[in-house]
């Protein structure tokens, strides 16, 4: 079946460079032939590289929105944990860590050996303009104008025998096993006051998890931030006021505002995230 042809316009000078440059390569091609190859070239490769055949933003005006800081593409991460430095990098609009795009959260879960971190607390950030690195709730306190945040991330540092947590070489230490360390009474050092309700406790601790954690996480998150006393039935008592909550769940009450998400097997965010 011969197939049927459309006239396309190319400029004249155009199509005489893609003869000269044929002739001039060596290359035996009919340069009609070579305009139509060229078309069908576009179309399969198109998909995969757009940014390359299509244009749009320039790498440099790519980067990873974290909350409130903008990290621009190049951008590098780094948390150090038991003595040794790990490194992740913005690589156009991804967060990535050894080849996979993540979180922050995720990163410094992952670095930790799956035990929750708080990652505002413990990663640092060097921007490409950037001559050293910053710590990265002070990069949030900058970008919200609230200094508050860096001095109560920065709390655990103080307590005495603790030492810099992201930085530290010190022998892990029980979470339940804090509040007896020289000088912090029977008070967790980074504690909010005990006046606080489940609501706002769950709140906060999947607010400093990036607004979506897992239960484990947000129960290991809660044990970090409030006092004790915790009774035996404390981790029902969180998933129960979280799916009274949350509208996603059959136990849920009509009265109560929505605050949580259901977004997987057992993990929640904060639904205005």
């Amino acid at each position: 079946m011969t197939q049927s042809h459309v006239s396309v316009p190319v400029p004249t000078a155009l199509f005489v460079e893609l003869v000269n440059f044929l002739g001039e390569e060596g290359i035996n091609l009919d340069p009609v032939q070579t305009v139509s190859d060229a078309i069908n070239y576009w179309i399969e490769n198109v998909s995969w590289k757009k940014h390359d055949m299509l244009g749009g933003p320039s790498r440099s005006d790519q980067g990873y929105s974290w909350k409130q800081v903008f990290l621009p593409h190049g951008t590098k991460i780094r948390m150090k944990y038991k003595g040794t430095m790990h490194y992740a990098a913005i690589d156009g609009d991804e967060f990535v860590y050894q080849d996979q795009p993540m979180s922050p959260s995720e990163f410094a879960k992952q670095v930790a050996s799956g035990i929750p971190r708080n990652a505002w607390r413990d990663l640092e950030v060097r921007k490409p303009s950037d001559t050293e690195w910053h710590s990265a709730d002070v990069l949030r306190a900058e970008a919200t104008g609230d200094k508050t945040m860096h001095e109560h991330s920065n709390k655990f540092s103080e307590v005495p025998g603790v030492g810099s947590l992201p930085n530290s070489n010190a022998m892990p230490i029980n979470i339940d096993d804090l509040d007896k360390l020289p000088g912090t009474g029977n008070k967790k050092i980074g504690a909010s006051p005990t006046n606080k309700t489940w609501v706002e406790w769950i709140t906060q601790a999947i607010s400093e998890l990036d607004g979506s954690a897992s239960l484990e996480d947000i129960y290991y998150h809660i044990k970090l931030i409030r006092p004790k006393p915790f009774t035996q039935q404390w981790k029902a008592t969180v998933r129960r006021t979280i799916e009274m909550h949350s509208s996603d769940s059959d136990n849920y009450i009509s009265t109560y505002p929505d605050l949580f998400k259901h977004v997987g097997r057992g993990k929640w965010q904060l639904r205005n995230q």
